[in-house]
């Protein structure tokens, strides 16, 4: 078992990710996102990483909640750390999160990830637990 902590305070749980790119590496903050079933990265983040539009597999439009979609694309990183697991070539949204920054969000950390794991979150002491 491995034991992360987020604020409880905070208005959303975070966590740190590494992304493998073709290029370099890069520290990440993810909001974990169980409502959001494709894991999204910032597109100027990709791009620093060696996986921008021009490796895009498809273009893709990404719709929430809140409105109409948003445009972005999709991509295979070569790797990324996340809770402690190496994943394989996970296929990636490249989305705009310019209006998160100042936040320091990078991304969300999305279903399609997220179900990889054995979780145990307790929101009031701010504690996650990944069996």
């Amino acid at each position: 078992m491995r034991e992360y902590h987020f604020d409880p305070e905070g208005e959303l749980p975070m966590v740190r990710a590494v992304l493998k790119g073709p290029t370099q590496q890069k520290l990440v903050m993810l909001v974990l996102d169980t409502g959001c079933s494709v894991t999204q990265i910032h597109h100027e983040v990709l791009s620093i990483v060696g996986c921008g539009p021009n490796k895009a597999t498809e273009s893709i439009t990404i719709a929430g909640v809140t409105g109409p979609g948003d445009s972005g694309y999709r991509v295979t990183l070569p790797g990324m750390k996340v809770l402690g697991a190496r994943i394989m070539n996970p296929s990636i949204a490249g989305v705009d999160f310019s209006k998160w920054a100042d936040s320091g969000i990078e991304g969300l950390l999305g279903w399609d990830l997220i179900r990889k794991f054995h979780l145990d979150m307790d929101g009031p002491n701010g504690i996650l637990k990944v069996f």
